[in-house]
């Protein structure tokens, strides 16, 4: 595990993207677009709550489930500070709720910023648009007007390769982009 750096994105989160059958029938659904129309992943087909978990054998810690509770970041203005170090990969979880976006990710060292793009595809999409990996996918979608079969939501996994950057870096940075969403970012050394 001393290979993989898990960051704890929990103070980043300001959205919720996850409920339960019974929550949206209570009228009681979180809402992961941008555009409020109380979409989201339905919990009982994602990976368990405040756990580790490997996806595609990448370590991550998936964020709660619990009602109410945010478990994921719309990009706006982030800046997370990590262990400085070098890393080779930075991996992510995450997805686009409208449309598909690429968004610049910068990396800060001490002394220099590094911009990088990371492309998500659109969460509703099967097939990924940017080299990104299934990291889950659900069998339906939930809204305040029931569920969708016809739809299969997926957390893409997506990796930023950084091995170039010869110096340590101490900060992860993201603009402003309300229809991206980070679940999960894990640092590979």
């Amino acid at each position: 595990m001393n290979k993989y750096e898990l960051i704890n994105l929990s103070k980043f989160y300001n959205n919720n993207a996850f409920s339960y059958i019974e929550y949206y029938k209570n009228g009681e659904n979180g809402d992961f677009t941008f555009s409020g129309l109380q979409s989201c992943y339905p919990s009982e087909d994602l990976p368990d709550g405040d756990e580790l978990v490997y996806l595609n054998e990448i370590p991550f810690i998936f964020p709660s489930k619990c009602k109410n509770k945010q478990n994921n970041f719309e990009l706006a203005d982030q800046h997370i500070h990590i262990q400085n170090n070098k890393y080779k990969k930075v991996h992510f979880l995450g997805s686009a709720d409208i449309d598909n976006h690429v968004e610049q990710v910068s990396f800060y060292s001490k002394i220099n910023i590094y911009v990088r793009e990371l492309g998500l595809t659109n969460w509703l999409r099967e097939k990924p648009l940017y080299n990104e990996k299934v990291g889950v996918r659900c069998s339906k979608a939930y809204s305040l007007k029931g569920e969708h079969d016809n739809f299969k939501p997926t957390i893409w996994h997506q990796v930023i390769n950084i091995e170039d950057i010869e110096d340590p870096i101490n900060t992860i940075s993201f603009r402003d982009n309300p229809s991206v969403h980070i679940f999960c970012i894990t640092l590979e050394r």
